[in-house]
C-alpha cells in the first residue's frame, strides 16, 4: 500500500502508445492454437482461486459516461494531476523502452497455448475450482521452489487463457515508522510488489532492498511511479530478459480509458515472454447515485480519510473466456479482507488504474 492521505504527491501524464504491430502480434500468438499440445497443470492456483461460477459481467457503470466522468472527476478532486505527479510519471515514461523498441524484441517470443480446458487439466490434478477463493494469506504456505518455471496455459469456452507458474505472494511489511504511526499507515506496497515479481521470476529480491534502491519514503510519498519502474526494471526486467524490459503506461484519470490496449499488454507479457505485469492503482472513496461504491480491488476498505488510496500490485494471468486478469495482491497485511490471489474484471481494474497506470 502506497502512502494514503489527501496531501498525497504522485499523479498523472504521458502515455506509450501500441501500434499496429503489436495487435498483429497478438494474432500470431492466438494463430497456434491448433497445432499445440495439450499441457497438464503444474500449478493449480490460479485454477483454485476461480470463482466457481466466474467473475461475472463487467458491472453497467463500465459503460455510463456520466458515472465514468462523475469518477474521473473524484480523483481530479483527490490531486491525482498535480504538477508533482505529472512530473513524476512524465520521468518514469521518459525512462522506458520506446514501444517501437519492446515490440521489436517480443516479436521473436511466442508461446503455443495448450489446446486442454483448464477444468480438464486442472481438475484432473485434484484441484477444486473456487477452493480457495474464500481464503487469505494467513490460512495459506505458498512456496516459490518452482519459480520462473514458464506460463500454464488452458482454453475456456474455446478463448485462451494463462497465468504464470508460481506467483509468489508476500504481506507488505509495516516498517518500523509504519509501526510507529497511531494508524499504522503501510505504505510497503512497492517494495512488495517487486519482491514477489522477482521471486516470481527465481531473481528474488527482498522488500528492503527494493524500497531502499526506489527510494520508498513513509506517507505521503510511498513509491513514486519514477521508482516502481526503476525497481521493476533493475529487479525483474534486467537479470531475467537481459535489458530494462518494463516500460510505462499512463491511464488517464478521466474517460475515455484504453481498455484494450491494458488487455493486450498483459496478453503480451504473460503469454509472449512469461513476465508479470505491475499495476498501480488509485482508489478513492464515494458512491456512485445509485448508491453502488466507487469501484476497488477485491477486498480494499477505502474510508473517507484514507481516500485517496494507491496502490501498487503484480498482475499474472489472464482469461480471454470472460475478460478476467488474475493478480497477487501484498495488502493482505493491511486489511483481513483481503484474498491474496483474485480473478478481476479487467475493464474495471483499467478504471481503478486510471490516473496512475501500469508497467508492462
Amino acid at each position: 500500500m502506497r502512502a494514503r492521505g489527501r496531501n498525497s504527491t504522485l499523479a498523472h501524464l504521458g502515455r506509450v502508445v501500441v501500434g499496429a504491430l503489436f495487435l498483429q502480434l497478438v494474432v500470431i500468438g492466438g494463430g497456434v492454437a491448433s497445432a499445440a499440445q495439450p499441457t497438464s497443470c503444474p500449478d493449480p492456483t490460479p485454477y483454485q482461486w476461480m470463482p466457481p461460477n466466474g467473475v461475472g459481467a463487467a458491472p453497467a457503470w463500465i459503460t455510463d459516461p456520466g458515472l465514468l466522468a462523475q469518477l474521473g472527476n473524484a480523483k481530479h478532486l483527490a490531486g491525482v494531476d498535480s504538477p508533482a505527479a505529472l512530473a513524476d510519471m512524465e520521468h518514469a515514461t521518459a525512462m522506458s523502452p520506446s514501444s517501437d523498441y519492446k515490440l521489436q524484441r517480443l516479436a521473436d517470443r511466442i508461446h503455443a497455448p495448450s489446446a486442454m480446458p483448464i477444468d480438464q487439466a486442472c481438475g484432473a490434478s485434484g484441484a477444486k475450482r473456487g477452493s480457495l477463493w474464500n481464503q487469505f494469506q494467513n490460512h495459506l504456505v505458498l512456496s516459490a521452489a518452482a519459480a520462473g518455471d514458464g506460463i500454464t496455459t488452458w482454453t475456456s469456452n474455446g478463448h485462451l487463457g494463462a497465468a504464470l507458474n508460481f506467483i509468489n505472494h508476500q504481506g507488505q511489511i509495516c516498517t518500523p515508522q509504519c509501526q510507529s504511526d497511531p494508524n499504522h499507515v503501510n505504505y510497503y506496497c512497492g517494495p512488495a510488489t517487486v519482491s514477489e515479481a522477482s521471486t516470481t521470476e527465481n531473481a528474488a529480491v527482498s522488500q528492503a532492498t527494493a524500497a531502499s534502491y526506489m527510494g520508498t519514503q513513509p506517507p505521503p510519498t510511498g513509491t513514486t511511479v519514477t521508482g516502481i519502474t526503476k525497481g521493476v526494471q533493475h529487479f525483474v526486467g534486467v537479470p531475467v530478459k537481459g535489458w530494462t524490459f518494463y516500460a510505462w503506461v499512463n491511464e488517464p484519470w478521466n474517460p475515455p480509458y484504453n481498455y484494450s490496449q491494458f488487455w493486450n499488454d498483459v496478453y503480451a507479457d504473460i503469454y509472449n515472454y512469461a513476465m508479470p505485469t505491475v499495476g498501480d492503482a488509485v482508489e478513492v472513496y464515494g458512491f456512485y447515485p445509485n448508491g453502488t461504491p466507487y469501484p476497488h480491488l477485491a477486498g480494499h476498505q477505502i474510508t473517507k480519510a484514507d481516500s485517496p488510496v494507491y496502490h501498487i500490485f503484480m498482475i499474472g494471468g489472464f482469461d480471454s473466456s470472460d475478460s478476467t486478469i488474475y493478480y497477487t495482491d501484498s495488502a493482505t497485511s493491511v486489511w483481513s479482507t483481503v484474498p491474496a490471489f483474485s480473478w478481476f474484471d479487467s475493464n474495471t481494474m483499467v478504471v481503478i488504474l486510471g490516473g496512475r497506470g501500469y508497467l508492462w
